[in-house]
């Protein structure tokens, strides 16, 4: 079976073997099992680079997907040379493991993905970028966030609806201002290829990441991002 696949995550089996978590878009997120990697003749680790998009040949076993072998691996350029870069692919990579089920494909997820590596070095803002990236992904995966209205005041709810009592807006939720929610709607609706060129600053694009991180952590019942977390500290 040959797939392109991304590589998301890898984990040392016993002495010399794998296991590998990456995304393909015929079978949504596998497992991938490459026995012996430490120790083969051939050197096959760099097929597995994190973030690498990578051609393989598998045969399917009983619980995962086994290495046979492979023949090329692309990473965006800038990955390893700036830090944010690869803090965000931390994120990303973090996201689909815990929201995807294994041998799942959820259409348009890994088209998205993996234009968004290809396209990463070249984006102004690399956070924004990460967050247009994450606001479709959630769109994909079944949830729209619903910016509404209440009193002049724009609030993103956990189920896009606002709870209004003597003023009070009951449940989870988070005040939007009229920019955040333009520019919200705005990653939404265009393509990757143009998010490249917005460039709103660091502490913006930050604030917009935080909220679209919000209403994901509520759709999806998160608790906690710990590669999030990590980029706050950064």
């Amino acid at each position: 079976m040959k797939t392109e696949a991304i590589i998301l995550r890898n984990i040392r089996w016993q002495d010399s073997s794998i296991i590998t978590h990456a995304l393909t878009d015929d079978y949504g997120r596998i497992s991938i099992m490459t026995k012996g990697a430490f120790k083969r003749k051939e050197n096959v680790m760099p097929y597995f680079d994190l973030f690498s998009i990578t051609n393989f040949d598998l045969y399917k076993g009983t619980n995962m997907f086994y290495f046979n072998f492979a023949d090329s691996a692309k990473v965006s350029e800038d990955l390893y040379k700036e830090p944010i870069s690869f803090r965000v692919c931390s994120i990303l990579s973090e996201i689909v493991i815990k929201t995807m089920i294994d041998n799942y494909s959820v259409p348009n997820i890994y088209p998205l993905t993996k234009k968004f590596l290809e396209l990463l070095s070249k984006s102004k803002n690399k956070v924004l970028f990460f967050a247009g990236w994450l606001i479709k992904y959630i769109s994909f995966m079944g949830y729209r966030p619903i910016i509404s209205e209440n009193n002049g005041e724009l609030v993103m709810c956990e189920d896009g609806i606002v709870y209004a009592e003597s003023g009070q807006i009951l449940g989870h939720n988070r005040r939007v201002s009229f920019e955040e929610s333009s520019l919200i709607k705005k990653l939404l609706f265009s393509e990757m290829s143009e998010i490249i060129k917005f460039d709103v600053g660091y502490e913006m694009g930050m604030k917009i990441l935080d909220l679209i991180i919000f209403y994901f952590k509520l759709s999806f019942s998160i608790n906690r991002l710990n590669s999030y977390e990590e980029l706050k500290n950064f």
